[in-house]
């Protein structure tokens, strides 16, 4: 089946800064111009029928934690968006650990979370921004590039950008339109991570 929808790449591919699964459908919804939602209704109606049994459960809302754990409801989107783009995404979900993370309760952070001073970065290099999949990791706390602490929610509204409506770039906030790329207060020398 010919792709349906645009080719948009998955960001950071070969790298340890790839983009998650549940960024790339995010990302993918905002580039298309419509909510998460109507992106899960659109594949749903364009999908070979083998594949739209198995897309039924996402006419409903799927959580950002749901995308990046590794189970049914990851592997049916990753099969679903591999097919809807003609690409593989793979690295951006993590099948590839899949005995041992279902194993493992609580290590996956159950939402968005971010580097302010990386998506300052992406944008300061005109690059599309995105939420990296190693910020998922409950473990990882801080940016291993920054050693700043990961933010969860927006500093100026408190929202947790998990929203279906995508109104604005990932490096925006999608409920007050504040930039997510700039801290609210300046950081100090002890609050890097060693």
């Amino acid at each position: 089946m010919a792709s349906k929808l645009f080719s948009i790449p998955l960001l950071g591919r070969g790298t340890s800064d790839v983009e998650s699964l549940a960024s790339y459908i995010h990302r993918m919804a905002y580039e298309h111009g419509i909510g998460v939602g109507e992106l899960f209704r659109f594949c749903s109606r364009n999908m070979p029928t083998e594949l739209n049994n198995k897309f039924a459960v996402a006419n409903y809302y799927i959580d950002v934690g749901e995308i990046i754990r590794v189970n049914d409801t990851s592997d049916m989107l990753l099969e679903v968006f591999e097919n809807m783009t003609g690409q593989n995404l793979r690295a951006g979900s993590l099948t590839w650990m899949r005995h041992i993370i279902t194993r493992m309760r609580g290590e996956i952070y159950p939402g968005f979370r971010w580097c302010p001073e990386c998506f300052s970065e992406m944008e300061a290099l005109d690059e599309p921004t995105y939420f990296k999949l190693i910020w998922n990791f409950e473990s990882v706390s801080h940016c291993l590039v920054h050693r700043t602490e990961l933010i969860k929610n927006c500093e100026h509204c408190g929202s947790d950008q998990s929203t279906y409506r995508k109104r604005a770039p990932m490096s925006v906030c999608q409920e007050c339109g504040q930039p997510l790329s700039k801290r609210k207060k300046r950081l100090i020398s002890t609050e890097l991570q060693p």
